[in-house]
């Protein structure tokens, strides 16, 4: 049965190759395939699994199930992608030249991978390596893109890109790779024959896995740079200051909005309370002139009659004066 890998990082590439020059997959597979005589690295295949070339084209390298060579130490249980380009056009100078076309080929291949290998995290070569490889800030892209938003799991004694030393891919330690390439045959060799020492060798793997889990830290990043530990709440890195300066601000700010809506409200309350009065006053004024009219001698009915719509048409002129009075009111205090 085929030699299956767990896969845990997805580790980002560059070819080293100056700013706009199109080497292509063919090229770089010829370069890591030849002969160390004829200074090529004398491996049996391309070094990364997935080369994103200028026009945005992704092209396979090694299979997903096949032990990459692109990373010491890493190359067990990692993807590498690579896109062509990382330097400038002097050859040397660290620099971002991914084409639109690239950046958008190389989101949708790690959003497909994401999907795939969900408990895979994402690193730039550079946080493995002292080296500026891949010549752009992975944290902030993923950011960006919106894969950062998902729970990284690191290894506290993972180096950083703080201070990258630019070496291109090309120097990778070649014995190295020729050690884990040989590894990687005996695994399938013994794979093939004996289908119990797989099992065993599964074991094992989660077992050592386990063993790790109390060097784990998980952090969530968080913009403008730095981590959140998600278990303590604890802030670090550049953006802690920022970020408590946010949080005051926002604090602040909701503090003056909930002060408004109180005044608002108050308002409101007391031109509702002015108004109930003046209909209570004018229910009593009408009926104590009811009383009135009722407790009076009897007078001709025409002549009742019209006191009565005398009253109620100043009464509801009068009503009609304060709610206009009120509103003008109301409408200057808020």
């Amino acid at each position: 049965m085929p030699f299956m890998r767990t896969i845990n990082k997805i580790i980002i590439h560059c070819a080293a190759t100056p700013e706009g020059r199109a080497v292509t997959t063919e090229q770089i597979r010829q370069m890591h395939t030849a002969p160390v005589a004829k200074g090529g690295r004398g491996w049996k295949d391309i070094g990364y699994h997935y080369i994103i070339e200028l026009d945005g084209s992704i092209h396979q390298g090694r299979p997903e199930q096949v032990i990459g060579a692109h990373c010491q130490g890493q190359n067990q249980n990692s993807i590498g992608i690579c896109y062509v380009g990382g330097v400038a056009k002097d050859g040397k100078t660290p620099k971002d030249t991914r084409t639109v076309a690239q950046y958008n080929a190389m989101t949708q291949l790690l959003r497909d991978l994401k999907e795939k290998y969900p408990n895979a995290t994402i690193h730039g070569h550079c946080q493995f390596a002292n080296k500026a490889c891949p010549s752009f800030d992975v944290p902030k892209y993923l950011k960006q893109i919106g894969l950062a938003l998902m729970t990284l799991m690191l290894i506290v004694l993972t180096p950083s890109c703080a201070t990258p030393k630019h070496t291109a891919d090309r120097h990778i330690d070649t014995t190295e790779n020729k050690v884990e390439e040989q590894q990687q045959a005996g695994a399938e060799q013994v794979t093939q024959q004996h289908t119990d020492a797989q099992t065993d060798v599964q074991q094992h793997t989660d077992s050592t896995t386990t063993s790790k889990t109390n060097l784990v830290v998980e952090f969530t990043f968080i913009p403008g740079g730095g981590t959140v530990n998600t278990k303590t709440g604890d802030v670090s890195g550049v953006a802690s200051a920022k970020l408590q300066a946010d949080i005051e601000h926002l604090q602040h700010t909701i503090r003056d909005q909930d002060t408004q809506i109180h005044l608002i409200r108050d308002s409101l309350t007391a031109a509702r309370d002015s108004l109930n009065t003046y209909r209570n006053q004018s229910n009593l004024q009408l009926s104590e002139d009811t009383h009135e009219e009722q407790d009076a001698p009897s007078k001709p009915f025409g002549w009742r009659f019209c006191i009565t719509c005398t009253v109620l048409f100043w009464l509801i002129i009068a009503y009609y004066i304060a709610r206009i009075v009120i509103k003008i009111y109301t409408h200057g205090r808020l």
